[in-house]
């Protein structure tokens, strides 16, 4: 996950290519923390939402250190260049002892929201799928695999996720 994948993605193999080795694929992600601030193409090609297995993140873990490290900023500005690296190590470490320590119960209830989420999703999902009629549920499923299975190599793939106006779209035989 990098904020500006988009962008970056485009050139990435032809930087990187031949150093990575044949068999790794990587799919590409923007944190849901930044894909709200791109373009509408990016959230459908780009947000961990629509990556199989890849979950709701936010991804962003360095940015979260920010507002901790403001404390400190006053005491590391005016500090010797050795000084300065001194505080900001102790502060960090201090916030990774935190994390470590409170990392059961941060766990604990992200799975208990998860559980939760998943349940509303699966409950609202069942819901829309039931107004489809069978041939447009099993068209959807086919487009939405292909997608899937498409999107690592073409990221593009995705765009079948942008909204359509049904009322100008033909409609299905049943």
């Amino acid at each position: 996950m990098y904020d500006i994948v988009c962008q970056y993605i485009v050139y990435l193999e032809e930087r990187l290519g031949p150093d990575l080795p044949q068999h790794i694929t990587m799919d590409q992600a923007i944190g849901l923390m930044h894909v709200h601030g791109h373009k509408d193409d990016c959230y459908r090609r780009f947000a961990s939402s629509f990556i199989p297995r890849a979950a709701i993140t936010a991804g962003e873990i360095l940015e979260t250190l920010w507002a901790s490290l403001n404390r400190v900023s006053s005491q590391a500005r005016t500090a010797t260049l050795a000084h300065r690296a001194e505080i900001l190590d102790d502060h960090m470490s201090d916030n990774n002892w935190k994390k470590i320590k409170n990392m059961p119960t941060f766990l604990c209830r992200k799975f208990r929201e998860a559980l939760e989420m998943s349940a509303k999703a699966e409950k609202y999902h069942n819901d829309m799928v039931t107004t489809l009629n069978p041939a447009e549920k099993q068209l959807w499923d086919k487009e939405i695999k292909k997608a899937e299975v498409n999107q690592v190599q073409d990221y593009t793939a995705m765009d079948i996720m942008k909204t359509r106006d049904v009322s100008r779209q033909p409609a299905m035989d049943s």
